[in-house]
C-alpha cells in the first residue's frame, strides 16, 4: 500500500496541473479560432511553419441509410449489440460477466 502522504502530494500536484490546463485549453481554442479566421483553405505559409486549413468531414450515416437501405445493401451494415439495450434487458450480474478492463485504470478525485 502506498504512503497516504505521497498519494496526497500526487493528488495535490494533479489538481494544480489540471487547474493550470484550463486557461491553456481556452487559449488554445482561441488561437485555433483566430488561425481559422486568418488562414485561407488549403496550405498557408506562417513563418517557418505551414498551416493547413481543411474541412472536418465525416460520413453522414443518415444520408447513406436513405440512399442505400439495409434491405438492398446489407454489405454496408453491421449487426452489433447496443450497449444501452444490453444494460436495459440483461441482469446486472449478466452484464458484469461481459465487462473487461481496457486501458489504464480511471483516476477520480473528489
Amino acid at each position: 500500500m502506498s504512503d497516504p502522504r505521497t498519494l496526497a502530494a500526487l493528488v495535490d500536484e494533479l489538481l494544480t496541473v489540471q487547474e493550470q490546463m484550463e486557461p491553456l485549453k481556452a487559449r488554445e481554442a482561441d488561437l485555433k479560432a483566430r488561425i481559422r479566421d486568418a488562414a485561407e483553405p488549403g496550405e498557408n505559409a506562417a513563418g517557418t511553419h505551414t498551416v493547413t486549413l481543411a474541412p472536418s468531414r465525416r460520413l453522414d450515416l443518415t444520408a447513406i441509410a436513405k440512399a442505400y437501405p439495409a434491405t438492398e445493401h446489407p454489405e454496408l451494415y453491421a449487426l452489433t449489440p447496443d450497449t444501452k439495450k444490453v444494460r436495459a434487458n440483461l441482469a446486472p450480474a449478466a452484464v458484469d460477466g461481459f465487462m473487461k478492463e481496457s486501458g489504464e485504470p480511471r483516476v477520480t478525485i473528489k
